[in-house]
This record gives structure tokens, C-alpha cells and sequence, in this order.
């Protein structure tokens, strides 16, 4: 289970007979924190890589298919007022 034998620590607590009587499980904010943090990084990772691919094969498309510099202009007035709208 790796980290979440970190993040939930278990004490066994035993009775008078040696036998368990019952689990004690507790929360270890600290790896839990960790975690979450490692989480979130990862996410705004992934999220910015997929918008920046994204974004440079929408450009590279845009330039390939108007070469001329007032056709690309066009091109990215059109998308502007396609989106105001």
C-alpha cells in the first residue's frame, strides 16, 4: 500500500490474554498534506502541458494554412469575433 501506510498509521492494542482487542487506526496530517499537495501539483502539470500542446498545434495549423500574414490576421480576427459572440 506504500502511502497510505504513511498516512493511516494502525496500533494494535492488545488485552490482558495477549490477544488483540481492537485496532486503533490514526490520520498523519503531515503525509496527508504532502499528498494532497503532490496531487494538485501533478494536475496543474498535466492540465498546463495539455494547453500548451494544444495551443501550438492550433497555431502551427493556423500559420500552415495562411501563409500571408493578412490572411493570419483574418484568421485570428474570425476566431476572436467567433467567440465574442
Amino acid at each position: 500500500m506504500g502511502v497510505w501506510e504513511k498516512v493511516i498509521q494502525s496500533e494494535e492494542v492488545q488485552g490482558v490474554n495477549g490477544q488483540v482487542t481492537y485496532t486503533q487506526n490514526s490520520v498523519n496530517y503531515g503525509y496527508l498534506f504532502l499528498l494532497l499537495l503532490s496531487y494538485f501539483f501533478t494536475h496543474q502539470v498535466i492540465q498546463n502541458t495539455t494547453h500548451v500542446t494544444v495551443s501550438g498545434t492550433v497555431g502551427s495549423w493556423c500559420t500552415f494554412i495562411f501563409v500571408n500574414v493578412k490572411d493570419l490576421c483574418v484568421c485570428v480576427c474570425v476566431s476572436c469575433a467567433r467567440i465574442n459572440m
